[in-house]
């Protein structure tokens, strides 16, 4: 077993045993800490194509969470957008279909906008997509149901049909 130091932040966790307690800070910290010790050379010998696609996630994340950077430059985001990409399309080739989770999807296509819309990325604490799992999850936590999804779906066709409504009859 390795024994990995953890003074540059939170204590490691068993990334098989433990990932659903993944926050976006531990992934941060495996991603930039953790995965070049527990990989070192045995993802580019026997899988060279997610290696590659690794290397360049990391250098993607480490591009929109770098503090330091003061202005946003658009064809730059672009570029570092573009290696995240990479690394989703390296996995749905690979056939690593859990590993394309929406997350990734969102996070490989939506990043660069995210920055010109909010800010430096480094400064929001946790990616878009975590704060609308949070706005779901506030919206459902008195729900019980075993099919959230279908309750949500219809609250808000009710919604969208009560808008339409008061647009189309003021009355109402």
């Amino acid at each position: 077993a390795r024994s990995v130091p953890h003074d540059v932040g939170k204590a490691y966790r068993c990334i098989v045993q433990e990932k659903h307690m993944y926050t976006m800070e531990h992934w941060a910290h495996f991603l930039f800490i953790y995965s070049p010790l527990v990989f070192e050379d045995t993802l580019l010998r026997y899988e060279p194509l997610l290696a590659r696609g690794w290397e360049r996630l990391r250098r993607g994340c480490a591009h929109f969470l770098d503090p330091q950077r003061t202005a946003i430059d658009h064809g730059e985001n672009k570029k570092f957008q573009a290696y995240i990409f990479d690394f989703a399309r390296a996995c749905e080739e690979r056939g690593m279909l859990t590993m394309g989770t929406m997350q990734l999807r969102l996070v490989a296509v939506h990043l660069a906008r995210q920055e010109v819309q909010c800010g430096n990325t480094a400064y929001l604490n946790e990616l878009w997509v975590e704060r609308f799992v949070g706005h779901l999850k506030k919206r459902t936590k008195h729900i019980v149901t075993s099919k959230v999804e279908g309750r949500v779906a219809k609250r808000e066709l009710i919604l969208r049909q009560v808008r339409h409504m008061r647009r189309t009859n003021p009355q109402v």
